[in-house]
């Protein structure tokens, strides 16, 4: 069964919960947008993100036992959710924004293009044009939305996916 997560869009007070794409999925009634992996020992979404919490897979120093606990549970994902062995992660910090993407159940598209907007390689010319492509397509993604608010950064594949989905119906010939 999958949980409501529309009321997180209205309501923030639940803490420790963050599944923005689930919720702008529910909340405007479409599908794909989100993806409900299968956690360890069967937690639900929520109930993982406060595991990896609890033991510090989020710190910001990567210290040898939080590299450790990364690769564990990177380990336990992939091998519940083979679609995330197609994700290009060069460096625990892009292992710890994955995890966190899969806790928040983002699609692996979305996470991908995450990880790779914050590599900092790509020349300034490029990301500037592509910038401005993105926020053009996200705001076209937002035109047909009953909830026009996204709490996530959407890969281009996510954005066209929600266009298509909310495109008001038009009439037959």
């Amino acid at each position: 069964m999958i949980k409501n997560y529309a009321h997180l869009m209205i309501d923030t007070v639940e803490p420790g919960t963050f599944q923005p794409s689930a919720a702008f999925e529910q909340l405007n009634k479409i599908s794909g947008i989100a993806e409900y992996y299968n956690f360890p020992f069967h937690q639900t979404a929520d109930e993982y993100d406060q595991h990896i919490r609890l033991i510090n897979v989020f710190a910001q120093s990567a210290t040898p036992e939080v590299i450790r606990e990364r690769q564990t549970q990177w380990h336990l994902l992939t091998g519940l959710n083979p679609q995330l062995l197609t994700l290009d992660i060069q460096d625990m910090v892009e292992l710890r924004h994955a995890i966190h993407g899969v806790a928040s159940l983002f699609n692996p598209d979305d996470i991908q293009f995450y990880i790779d907007k914050k590599r900092l390689y790509r020349p300034v010319a490029d990301t500037m044009r592509k910038d401005f492509e993105y926020a053009a397509l996200r705001e076209e993604a937002l035109s047909n939305a009953v909830w026009p608010s996204i709490q996530w950064v959407p890969s281009p594949k996510t954005l066209n996916k929600i266009i298509q989905q909310l495109q008001p119906a038009t009439p037959s010939q």
